[in-house]
């Protein structure tokens, strides 16, 4: 039997585990945009026969649904999954919306009993209005004026709210039912105005919904490697799930417009980006302030101290997301490989908190945090020159 071979696990010294591949460099391209209106299916001989008994013979779909949902696409190469999480929901909440509202105590009047004004404030504000409003159609005003003379409740439509003035494209789908009349009641309601907002602060402003963004190519891992940590693969997280890692990938980015026509949605990815790059630049601005204590709690603030041969930089962000911390993670590992940690909690909705944690001398970590953002910054800028070229 030939002499055991002494090997280092048999004089009891640990193995070197091989060390985890490092992540790819977020090099971002913008492989695809598509926009897809989503007209109803006429091919279906039920569907067709209803709306021939309705609208003129000959009539096209653009003449019986002016406007109708539309459905965004995008696929991106080389960010990480959490940069297209970020896009999605910028995309839903950041850019700017509208919505329809008026005085319920000033410009609503009705002898319906059961006609309550905040419930109609809410209906009027919740019709979905088109994206890519003018400026001119921002500021028109419109009106409802209607008489039920029938027996029977009487349905009150968004096709009921006229402009005040000469009538331009079409704002808004007429089909979303505002109340039910009752018989013999009158319902008018004036000054109904154009109002701008942002998704994120009220439901009623949100510009698309049922968005998504996925990985396109995953790659596929034994069933061992998915369900449990790997040692020393992932020292920070733990697990090999390649959806959790900020490995650059291929994604998809997609949303629904509730209410569009043409190619103005075209601009939503570019305008997001925008909108991500302006809160980079306040949390940049937040850190260049310089550090403040525990009492700033009422506003984003950061604070820094020694942990050993560690520095660590505290963040707190006032009015952010959980998607916007991972993008953070994932532009501070990129820039500084060699990191300890950067973990993220959302303490409550608007209250991100942000360590980072890096063995440079204390007065350096600041300085650091600002690499890792100017990583981001390049990302999306980079998107957004290219969502505006092929917009």
């Amino acid at each position: 039997m030939p002499p055991k071979k002494d090997t280092a696990a048999s004089k009891g010294v640990a193995t070197p585990k091989k060390a985890a591949p490092a992540p790819q460099r977020m090099n971002p391209h913008v492989e695809s945009l598509d926009l897809r209106t989503m007209e109803p299916d006429l091919s279906q001989p039920e569907l067709k026969a209803a709306f021939e008994a309705v609208y003129p013979a000959g009539s096209k779909p653009a003449d019986m649904f002016p406007l109708v949902p539309q459905r965004l696409d995008t696929v991106v190469d080389g960010v990480c999954l959490p940069v297209g999480n970020l896009i999605q929901g910028s995309m839903m909440g950041d850019v700017a919306g509208y919505c329809l509202e008026f005085d319920p105590h000033a410009d609503y009047t009705t002898d319906d009993p059961f006609l309550l004004a905040d419930m109609l404030v809410r209906r009027v504000r919740l019709i979905p209005l088109r994206f890519g409003l003018t400026a001119a159609e921002t500021q028109l005003q419109f009106s409802l004026n209607v008489r039920n003379d029938t027996p029977e409740h009487m349905s009150v439509m968004a096709s009921d709210i006229v402009p005040d003035g000469a009538a331009g494209a079409p704002m808004f789908a007429p089909t979303t039912v505002l109340a039910e009349l009752g018989p013999g009641c009158h319902l008018e309601i004036k000054n109904i105005r154009v109002r701008s907002g942002r998704g994120r602060a009220e439901a009623c402003m949100v510009v698309s919904c049922k968005g998504h963004a996925v990985p396109l190519d995953l790659p596929e891992l034994p069933r061992e490697r998915t369900h449990r940590g790997l040692q020393g693969d992932s020292q920070r997280s733990g697990f090999a799930v390649p959806v959790l890692e900020s490995h650059s990938r291929r994604i998809r980015i997609s949303t629904t417009l509730p209410c569009g026509r043409g190619a103005a949605a075209r601009r939503l990815p570019a305008e997001a980006c925008s909108q991500i790059l302006t809160r980079l630049r306040a949390t940049q601005s937040v850190i260049e302030a310089g550090a403040q204590g525990p009492q700033s709690s009422t506003r984003s603030h950061w604070t820094r101290f020694a942990d050993g041969d560690e520095s660590v930089l505290d963040l707190h962000l006032r009015g952010e997301t959980g998607s916007f911390g991972s993008v953070l993670e994932a532009a501070l590992d990129e820039a500084h490989p060699t990191c300890t940690s950067v973990t993220k909690l959302l303490r409550h909705v608007g209250e991100l908190h942000v360590q980072f944690r890096l063995a440079v001398p204390l007065e350096d970590i600041d300085g650091a945090f600002l690499a890792g953002v100017g990583v981001a910054r390049t990302v999306f800028e980079s998107l957004r020159t290219q969502f505006e070229k092929i917009a």
